[in-house]
Order: C-alpha cells, then sequence, then structure tokens
C-alpha cells in the first residue's frame, strides 16, 4: 500500500486477533509469538485499521482470515499492481526498520545493535550503544516529576526492537518511581516508524511536558503530539534517528 503520487508508505501491519485483552478480537488462549506471527498479521490503510477494531463484530477473526488470503492471492496471481523500484525500496525499508535492520539494493541486510552509520554487504555492524539515561539523571527526572500530579500512562516499544524496549523499559522504572501509573511496555508494530521518543498527549500537561523536556535535556530525539481523540497518554520508543 503506497501513496502513488509520493511514494509514501500509507500501510500499516494490524493484528487479526487483538493484540492486548482490550483489543478487538483478543483471543487469550494465543501466545505471544502466536499473537506476532505472519498468519495473524494483515496489511490495512490507516481508515481501514480503525475501521475493523471499532466494529469487531462486523469484521470478526474468519472474515479478516479471508480478506488476508485474498490479498496474498491476488500478489501470488500478479494481479496486484505491480511496485516501482523506488516504491518497492520504501516499503521494505519501512517494514525492515521495525526489525532493527537496512535494506540495501532490494536485499535486507542485518546489523547488530546499530544506530547509525553504514550497513554493507560485505561489513558487520555492531553501531553504538544503546541509548541510556545516568541514574544521576533519572534522579533528576523524579524530583521534577514528584512536584506535578502523576500521571497514568501507556509505554510502547518498537516490536522486536531490543535497543527499543531497553530504552521504553528504563523509562517505566523512572516514571513508575515519580508515582506515574504504567500498564508496563507493550510492543507494536507503527507505521510510520516513530524516530525517537514521541509523547501522545490527550491534552498537554506540565508532567508531560516536564518529561519531553528531560528527554531532551539528555541528549534525546524526542517530541510530543497532541492527540485530542486519545484517552491515555502514550509514550513510543521508536528508533534513535
Amino acid at each position: 500500500m503506497i501513496d502513488l503520487d509520493t511514494g509514501s508508505v500509507v500501510a500499516e501491519i494490524c493484528h487479526i486477533k487483538g493484540q492486548k485483552p482490550d483489543s478487538a478480537r483478543y483471543d487469550s488462549s494465543q501466545s505471544d509469538d502466536e499473537r506476532h506471527a505472519f498468519e495473524n498479521l494483515i496489511l490495512m490503510c490507516g481508515p481501514h485499521h480503525k475501521v475493523i477494531d471499532d466494529d469487531p463484530e462486523g469484521w470478526p477473526v474468519e472474515r479478516l482470515t479471508k480478506l488476508k488470503s485474498g490479498q496474498e492471492a491476488a500478489a501470488d496471481a500478479g494481479s496486484a499492481r505491480p511496485l516501482s523500484e523506488d516504491q518497492t525500496d520504501a516499503l521494505v525499508r519501512t517494514v525492515t526498520a521495525v526489525a532493527g535492520n537496512t535494506a540495501i539494493g532490494g536485499s535486507v541486510i542485518t546489523t547488530v545493535n546499530q544506530m547509525g552509520g553504514q550497513a554493507a554487504h560485505s561489513i558487520t555492524n555492531v553501531g553504538h550503544q544503546p541509548r541510556r539515561f545516568t541514574k544521576a539523571a533519572a534522579n533528576t527526572l523524579v524530583q521534577r516529576l514528584r512536584r506535578l500530579p502523576p500521571q497514568n500512562v501507556d509505554i510502547v516499544a518498537l516490536m522486536n526492537d531490543a535497543e527499543s524496549i531497553l530504552l521504553a523499559q528504563d523509562l517505566d522504572a523512572v516514571v513508575k518511581e515519580a508515582g506515574w501509573t504504567t500498564s508496563g511496555v507493550t510492543q507494536a508494530v507503527t507505521m510510520p516508524v516513530p524516530r525517537g521518543v514521541v509523547i501522545q498527549m490527550p491534552s498537554q500537561t506540565d508532567a508531560l511536558l516536564t518529561l519531553g523536556q528531560w528527554l531532551i535535556d539528555v541528549g534525546f530525539k524526542a517530541g510530543g503530539l497532541d492527540e485530542p481523540t486519545m484517552t491515555t497518554p502514550t509514550i513510543r520508543v521508536g528508533t534513535a534517528f
């Protein structure tokens, strides 16, 4: 799903059976591996992702599974409109970014903990150190947040991205120490892949703005988004750059 005018990837990777207990079509009998397996994922555009999750009775598992099979059959039969080389590269770059891979000329190159630099067929990259903050910096944040009303937030890391998950866990621990409540760190596939740490806010609060400024002060790429339709502020930990 590519916008043919701009080449932008507009597809979102969606769960057929929901990712969390309060998600549409959630199946408690699934293991985490089954929940995030290829068989339980389907590509949708953003508006239709919302449609299927807002109407789980109209879009049950069986209907989405049949839709997924139809998508795959169309691709196998060659009836899907072919993408140009540039559009294919854009799609590969977006999808593989979730797993921390790099796409070069149609090939997927896996690097270890890479947060910058270059990847090539003939070298192995070990990259820079993961994003971390010191205990002193954490204590500073805790002191600042304790002066403000505590928040209830969701914290989301990139699925299967160890660096993103580690930073998300660190943030989860420090905001809890400040008196905030969270449901722990969840993992998600997000399109487009967020850059840095993004704080999505139903409404701006001094506490959330303080967290955002602290992230910038300790050297992280960070930003905020006003999301008035959301009910719970969400901290999304994306890629480093």
